[in-house]
């Protein structure tokens, strides 16, 4: 598989779990261990591709008005006053980390779901490759680029021509020496790994992000908080 494909790729693939968070403080790029797990370095790529690869700051930026726009037009808001209104508006300044705390902690149940696979395709220093380079800033612009067309315009609309030839050329000689002959063999496959178990994390993902914004809401509103939000903790 190529880089640029495998680029592509996680560019698309991280975009839309991204779409609704603020921007955060950017990670500092960590240096990873000589020997990890299978599991902890599936975990380490999922957090470089979803916050250290930039990804997550160009889609927050991109969203979050709208995002808060909507917050401050829903009958909840509209109709609290006072201490409750100014509650609700900390609700909505801390969703992205409420959204950010939720995607952390379904890439441990995603990690324990492909890491034994993930260990036939490539080692834990293999994967640990694939996170170092997602952290690397030279990659922030055309990972924010593919990310927003992809989210903006559909996943059918990036192809190999988004790519410059400057850029190419950066990668194949990052490739040629930082990636090792079977990170590049297998990273497609690998790549699939990730890809399927995203798709099957999103169902469980919605509701309990959803879930913990109706529990917030419902402490901001305190005594107020109406019967239906009740029943949506309950029942999510």
């Amino acid at each position: 598989m190529s880089l640029r494909n495998l680029l592509l790729g996680l560019a698309l693939l991280a975009a839309p779990w991204a779409a609704a968070a603020q921007e955060q403080p950017r990670e500092a790029p960590v240096a990873a261990p000589a020997e990890v797990s299978t599991n902890s370095a599936v975990r380490d790529v999922y957090h470089a591709l979803f916050f250290d690869s930039g990804i997550f700051d160009t889609m927050t930026s991109e969203f979050l008005p709208e995002y808060r726009r909507q917050a401050t037009s829903s009958v909840y808001y509209r109709r609290a006053s006072g201490e409750r209104r100014e509650a609700l508006d900390r609700v909505i300044e801390a969703t992205p980390q409420y959204m950010r705390e939720e995607i952390m902690a379904e890439t441990f149940v995603m990690a324990d779901n492909v890491s034994e696979r993930a260990a036939e395709l490539l080692s834990a220093n293999d994967i640990a490759m694939l996170a170092n380079f997602l952290r690397d800033p030279n990659w922030r612009p055309f990972m924010a680029r593919m990310a927003l067309q992809g989210a903006n315009k559909g996943p059918d609309s990036i192809g190999a021509d988004d790519l410059s030839a400057e850029e190419e050329a950066q990668m194949n000689d990052y490739a040629e020496t930082h990636f090792s002959p079977q990170l590049m063999e297998n990273g497609g496959a690998f790549m699939n790994l990730l890809v399927g178990e995203m798709r099957a994390a999103s169902p469980r993902l919605q509701p309990r992000i959803q879930r913990r914004l109706a529990v917030e809401i419902c402490a901001a509103l305190d005594d107020r908080c109406p019967r239906e939000l009740r029943d949506q903790i309950r029942t999510l």
